[in-house]
C-alpha cells in the first residue's frame, strides 16, 4: 500500500471514528479503538502506571487528544479515595471570610495535584452530618470542616473513616487535626480597646446556631464574658442573640434600637453581621461612632473600605486556610500524630470605634 492511501486511510478511521462519537461521552474503550491497543493498556496509560512502553503509550495519549477523553472521577472513585478535598462550610458560600479560608486550602492542595469539592451544609448539627457523609460517599481523599456542628464523637467517627481536618473548634482531640484562631483573646482585645475609649455598656452579639461550646461563637461569647468581669463590668454584660449574618445583624438592630437606652458600643460578631447591623443603624440616623461604636470579626476585605472603616478582628483566615491544607495533607501521607493548631489574632482599630 502506499504511503498516501495508508495515511488517507487513517484519516478516513478518525474521522468515521469521530462522527461516530457525536453526542456521546468519550470512554476509555474508544480510546484503545483509536489507539489499536487493549483497553487494559489503554487505561493503564491514562493511569499513569508503569509496564508501558513508549510506543504504546504515545499511541494512547494521540488518541487521549483527538478523542478529547477525559476519565470519568467517579469511575476513577471505584478504585480508591478521588484527588479531591472536599470542604465542608456552615451556612452557605456566601462569607467572605470562608472564601479567604477556601482560597488558602486551594493554594496549597492544588499545588500537590488535588482539586477541591466546596459543600454548603447548612446551621444544623443534622445538615452538617448528612454533608459529611455524601462527601465520604463521593470518595473525597479527605476532608476539611469549617466550624462543624455536632457532637466531638461523630467527628471522631467520619475521622476513623476519612482524614479530616477541624478548622475552628477549639481544644485538642487524638483521632484528627484542628486549628483555630484563638478567639477568646481576641473578643478581650476588642473589650479593652471599647474600654479604653471610655465604653462601659458593651453590648455582645451572640450565635443562635446549635453547638458544642469549643465552637468559635461559644468562645468568643465566653471571652467576652471573662472581659468584662475583669474590668468590674459583670453587671453590664449584655447578650443579644441573633443569626451571624448581614440579616441577622439587621434585625439585631432592630431590636437594640427599639429600647430606650443604646449601649456605649456593640460587639456585633462577624463582620458581615456588623454590616448588616450598620446598614439598619446609619438608616435610622444613628452615628457612628458618636452614637454608638461598632466593631465586628474577621478583617473581610470590605471592612477596610473608607465607607465603612469598621474595626474588627484579624484571624488570617486565608493562612489558617493555608496551614489546615498542609496538616491534611500530612495526615493523607501517614502522619499518625494529632496536631492542634492556635493562631494569633489581633485588633485592626478603624472610625466606627472611633480610631
Amino acid at each position: 500500500m502506499s504511503k498516501k492511501r495508508q495515511d488517507a486511510g487513517e484519516i478516513m478511521n478518525v474521522r468515521s471514528h469521530d462522527e461516530a462519537l457525536i453526542g456521546h461521552r468519550v470512554t476509555i474503550v474508544d480510546v484503545a479503538h483509536l489507539a489499536g491497543v487493549s483497553v487494559a493498556s489503554a487505561s493503564k496509560v491514562v493511569r499513569g502506571t508503569s509496564g508501558v512502553s513508549e510506543e504504546m503509550r504515545g499511541k494512547v495519549n494521540n488518541a487521549v487528544a483527538k478523542l478529547g477523553y477525559r476519565p470519568h472521577r467517579m469511575a476513577q472513585g471505584l478504585r480508591g479515595p478521588l484527588k479531591t478535598i472536599g470542604v465542608l462550610l456552615p451556612g452557605g458560600i456566601d462569607s467572605p471570610f470562608f472564601a479567604a479560608l477556601s482560597n488558602g486550602a486551594v493554594q496549597v492542595l492544588s499545588e500537590s495535584g488535588y482539586e477541591v469539592f466546596i459543600s454548603p451544609a447548612g446551621l444544623t448539627a443534622k445538615s452538617h452530618y448528612t454533608a459529611m457523609e455524601s462527601l465520604i460517599d463521593h470518595r473525597m481523599g479527605g476532608l476539611l470542616l469549617v466550624a462543624p456542628l455536632g457532637a466531638t464523637s461523630r467527628l471522631e467517627d467520619i475521622a476513623s473513616q476519612i482524614p479530616i481536618v477541624v478548622i475552628g473548634r477549639h481544644g485538642e482531640n487524638t483521632r484528627y487535626d484542628t486549628i483555630a484562631g484563638d478567639d477568646a483573646l481576641g473578643t478581650q482585645l476588642i473589650v479593652q480597646h471599647l474600654v479604653d475609649s471610655g465604653h462601659h455598656r458593651i453590648t455582645f452579639f451572640a450565635s443562635q446556631d446549635e453547638g458544642a461550646s469549643d465552637l468559635p461563637q461559644h468562645v468568643r461569647l465566653q471571652g467576652y464574658r471573662t472581659a468584662m468581669a475583669a474590668h468590674g463590668l459583670h453587671n453590664a454584660i449584655d447578650v443579644v442573640t441573633t443569626e451571624w449574618s448581614y440579616e441577622g445583624g439587621a434585625a439585631a438592630a432592630k431590636l437594640l434600637l427599639s429600647r430606650d437606652e443604646l449601649p456605649d458600643a456593640v460587639i456585633a460578631g462577624p463582620d458581615v453581621t456588623a454590616l448588616g447591623f450598620l446598614g439598619e443603624a446609619w438608616a435610622r440616623g444613628i452615628r457612628t461612632p458618636a452614637d454608638l461604636a461598632v466593631v465586628g470579626y474577621d478583617n473581610i476585605p470590605m471592612s477596610a473600605w473608607p465607607p465603612l472603616s469598621l474595626t474588627t478582628v484579624d484571624q488570617s483566615g486565608f493562612e489558617m486556610g493555608r496551614i489546615a491544607a498542609q496538616m491534611l495533607l500530612e495526615r493523607i501521607e501517614g502522619r499518625l500524630e494529632f496536631r492542634h493548631e492556635t493562631l494569633p489574632v489581633s485588633l485592626v482599630p478603624r472610625h466606627t470605634s472611633g480610631a
